[in-house]
C-alpha cells in the first residue's frame, strides 16, 4: 500500500497535481450540463424567415395572354411523431444536441409555409410573363406533405437536412393537364449549432430546389401554354 508523505492523500503534492485536471474537467462538464438545461427551458422556440431565391428568366412571349391562380395547400399531419402540438404547423424543425437528443428549442417560421410557397410560385410564374389572378379557369393546386428540417448527428459531423414533399396539378376549367409528385431537398453540411441557423438554410434551399425542379419541367410549362385566355378578361376562355 502506498504511503503518503503526510498520512492524508490529499496533502501529498504528487496527489494533487493529478486530482486537479479531473476536478476541473469534472466541474466543466457539470457547468455545461447545466447551462445546457437551463437554456432548454428558457429559450421555448426560435423563429426563422423562409423565402424562394427568385433567378433571372426569360420572358415567355405566349404567357403574356394567360391568366393563372395559383392554390397552396398545407397538409402535413402535424401530430406526426416530432412535431409539436403547441406551435401546429409552424413548426418546421427542431434542434438536437451532440449526442443527438432533441432538448434544443423547436424552430418556427414567421410565416405560414402556404404563404411562402404561393409567393414562390407566383414570383416564378409572373418572371416568365404569366399574369396571376385568384379568380383564373387556369389553377395550379399544391398540395404540401412535408417540410421539415432535421438534423442527422454523426461520429464526426453534423448535417442539417431538410425534405419538401408536395403534389402539383394543373386544372384547366376543372380538366387535369398535369400532375407531378415533387421531392427536394437541402443540406447544409458540418452544422454548428444544430439550432435554427443551419435549419433555415436547409430549408430555404430545399424550397429553391423544389420550386426549380418544378418550373424546369418542360411538361409543366406547356400544360401553361396549352391555356389560351383573352388579354384582359382573367379567367376567361
Amino acid at each position: 500500500m502506498k504511503h503518503f508523505r503526510n498520512g492524508w492523500p490529499w496533502r501529498d503534492p504528487e496527489c494533487v497535481r493529478f486530482a486537479i485536471p479531473i476536478i476541473m474537467m469534472t466541474c466543466v462538464l457539470a457547468l455545461t450540463s447545466l447551462v445546457a438545461g437551463c437554456a432548454t427551458w428558457i429559450i421555448r422556440e426560435e423563429r426563422i424567415t423562409l423565402y424562394h431565391t427568385q433567378l433571372k428568366v426569360n420572358t415567355i412571349p405566349e404567357a403574356a395572354n394567360i391568366v393563372v391562380a395559383v392554390q397552396v395547400n398545407d397538409k402535413r399531419d402535424y401530430l406526426a411523431p416530432g412535431i409539436s402540438r403547441k406551435w401546429g404547423k409552424a413548426v418546421v424543425g427542431y434542434g438536437r444536441n451532440g449526442l443527438g437528443e432533441e432538448t434544443y428549442p423547436d424552430i418556427i417560421v414567421t410565416r405560414p409555409v402556404e404563404q411562402t410557397i404561393r409567393q414562390a410560385v407566383e414570383s416564378e410564374l409572373k418572371a416568365r410573363g404569366f399574369r396571376v389572378a385568384d379568380d383564373a379557369n387556369l389553377q395550379i393546386v399544391i398540395d404540401i406533405n412535408t417540410f421539415f428540417n432535421d438534423y442527422k448527428v454523426g461520429f464526426l459531423r453534423s448535417d442539417a437536412v431538410a425534405d419538401l414533399d408536395m403534389h402539383v396539378k394543373m386544372l384547366s376549367n376543372g380538366e387535369n393537364r398535369f400532375s407531378r409528385q415533387i421531392a427536394a431537398q437541402g443540406r447544409t453540411a458540418w452544422a454548428a449549432t444544430m439550432g435554427s441557423r443551419d435549419a433555415e438554410a436547409a430549408l430555404n434551399m430545399a424550397l429553391d430546389n423544389g420550386i426549380d425542379a418544378l418550373f424546369d419541367d418542360d411538361a409543366f410549362i406547356a400544360a401553361l401554354l396549352m391555356h389560351k385566355t383573352a388579354a384582359g378578361l382573367p379567367g376567361k376562355t
